[in-house]
């Protein structure tokens, strides 16, 4: 594979991923047209041997990678690599995958509204003395409220980086003490509950990734690679961040935070939640320096 020689900015790179400790962060922020690929290539080949993960933003884009990295690198979407993960761990969780990919073939969890009902019931089969409501005639509304308001709290938890039910609501606080308390016991018992051995629950990529965020699973998959290449950190999860700001190995964050475009899904800026040194790709390839002048005027 020919490639250019290295720009100043992508030497350092490159002289990053050979060398210092094991375990390092590098922030290289890649403006479109400003060689990305080319400089994931320069690290794969540099790197030649070594166990290598990019992780792609979604499917076809990892699968062009996997082409362009010829064997050097594994390439996958994160949620690829932790269904993979969890099949390997646990013929419980592989059933459980199986049962939600089912699901998906006829449209289900492309519903949100059937996908928050069906959790929400999933929280109503909770034993009733977990929700320490004395028996009334409007017990029921009230139980409905507290199924609902759980879920929303269940929800936020599988989008952080929190690693404990309880370390999320911590801050959590709703207006009612009693009804407070009553919702965070309720959200601690389903996530006991969803983890349990004997749970026949789908678990939806949301909840992959998250289970395996809190078990360890993905951090001392991510420790077993030499490199984990991330791209378009610009739109991560949060849950994976969570992940790698612990796994023992080296990470490069790519992406440009100018094209945090997913926000409103619930995705957060690496460059601005992890810290480490910055590399910045500034030469453009996808036109030459006059119109860049005048650009920059």
């Amino acid at each position: 594979m020919s490639l250019p020689l290295p720009s100043e900015a992508q030497a350092r790179v490159v002289k990053f991923s050979q060398s210092g400790p094991q375990k390092g962060v590098l922030k290289v922020i890649a403006p479109a047209g400003s060689g990305k690929t080319t400089t994931l290539l320069m690290v794969t080949l540099a790197n030649a041997g070594k166990k290598i993960l990019y992780v792609a933003f979604n499917r076809e884009i990892a699968r062009s990678a996997k082409v362009k990295f010829n064997g050097y690198a594994d390439a996958l979407t994160i949620n690829a690599y932790v269904r993979r993960l969890l099949i390997q761990e646990s013929t419980a969780y592989e059933r459980r995958i199986a049962l939600f990919e089912e699901k998906s073939r006829d449209g289900f969890w492309g519903n949100s509204s059937r996908v928050e009902k069906f959790y929400y019931d999933r929280i109503k089969e909770i034993e009733p003395k977990t929700f320490d409501l004395e028996e009334t005639d409007e017990s029921e509304p009230v139980n409905m409220d507290v199924a609902a308001l759980t879920l929303r709290r269940i929800l936020g938890f599988a989008k952080s980086s929190a690693v404990t039910v309880e370390e999320y609501l911590k801050d959590k606080t709703d207006k009612d003490p009693l009804l407070d308390q009553v919702i965070k016991k309720a959200a601690v018992k389903f996530w006991e509950m969803f983890l349990s051995n004997s749970c026949l629950w789908p678990l939806d990529f949301l909840v992959q990734v998250k289970l395996a965020q809190t078990s360890g699973i993905l951090e001392r998959a991510l420790g077993s690679y030499a490199i984990v290449l991330f791209d378009e950190a610009q739109d991560a999860s949060d849950v994976v961040l969570g992940a790698m700001k612990n796994a023992d190995t080296k990470i490069i964050y790519v992406g440009d935070p100018h094209q945090h475009i997913y926000g409103f899904t619930g995705t957060v800026d690496a460059f601005e939640k992890i810290d480490g040194p910055v590399a910045e790709l500034t030469e453009s390839y996808r036109f030459g320096q006059a119109i860049a002048d005048v650009c920059n005027k």
